[in-house]
C-alpha cells in the first residue's frame, strides 16, 4: 500500500475522510490488527472496542467498514469536543505550555467556550502574547490554507 492521503483529489471532504479511513483500517488489519486493537488505538472504550470488534470479526468482509464508522466518529468527538474543551480549560486556567501542546495536537485555534469567549478574546484579557501569538499564527495559516 502507498502512501495514505488524508484528502485526496475529491470535492466531498466527507468522502475523502471515509476513504481514508477504509485505506488505514484495511491496512491495519492487514498488518494483523485485530479490529478490537485498531478501535482501542483510538481510544474506544474496551468494553465498546469488543462488541464492535467481535461483531466486525464474524462480518468478515463486512468488517471494515463498521470499524471505519467507529474510527470516523471517534475521531470527530476527539476533534470536534474534547481537544476543544480542553484547549479552553488550559486557556482559562493560564496553562500556556498546555494549550499550545493541544493545538500541536488539533485543537482548533478558533474554540470558544460555553460563554462564546475565544481562546483569543481569553489570552489578550489576560495578556498571554506567546498563545495569543501563536493562536493568531494559527489562525492566519488556516485562512491561507483555504
Amino acid at each position: 500500500m502507498g502512501v495514505l492521503t488524508m484528502f485526496p483529489s475529491s470535492s466531498d471532504p466527507d468522502e475523502a475522510g471515509i476513504d481514508y479511513c477504509r485505506q488505514y483500517v484495511a491496512a491495519q488489519l492487514a498488518a494483523g490488527a485485530s479490529p478490537q486493537q485498531v478501535l482501542a488505538s483510538f481510544g474506544v472504550e474496551a468494553a465498546e472496542a469488543a462488541t464492535i470488534g467481535d461483531a466486525a470479526e464474524a462480518a468478515e468482509g463486512q468488517a471494515g467498514e463498521a470499524l471505519v464508522r467507529r474510527v470516523l466518529a471517534q475521531v470527530r468527538a476527539v476533534q470536534d469536543e474534547a481537544l476543544p474543551r480542553a484547549l479552553m480549560a488550559a486557556v482559562h486556567a493560564g496553562q500556556t505550555a498546555e494549550a499550545l501542546a493541544l493545538m500541536e495536537a488539533g485543537a482548533p485555534w478558533d474554540a470558544i467556550d460555553s460563554f462564546g469567549h475565544s481562546a483569543g478574546a481569553i489570552a489578550l484579557r489576560d495578556g498571554n502574547t506567546a498563545l495569543l501569538d501563536a493562536l493568531l499564527e494559527a489562525g492566519s495559516s488556516s485562512v491561507l490554507w483555504e
